[in-house]
């Protein structure tokens, strides 16, 4: 399993926190799309919402706006 110093990809085979080449997500997007990469890179327990956040430009409390917690946002 990748660690937080590991350059993890995401799926567009950039690493991960490196932007995504446009400004065209919403937040909720961003954030989305973030956490699903870091699932997939991580796995469920290590992608925790600090991470998540970090990884998106956010912060963790906007994770917790949108999505309740870090279940809804995996769902």
């Amino acid at each position: 399993m990748a660690t937080e110093g590991d350059a993890a990809m995401s799926r567009t085979g950039r690493p991960l926190g490196t932007g995504r080449g446009c400004d065209c997500l919403s937040t909720p997007e961003r954030i989305l799309a973030t956490a699903a990469d870091l699932f997939d890179a991580l796995g469920y327990h290590e992608a925790n919402l600090r991470r998540i956040a970090s990884r998106a430009g956010v912060d963790h409390a906007l994770i917790v706006r949108y999505f309740t917690g870090k279940a809804q946002l995996f769902v």
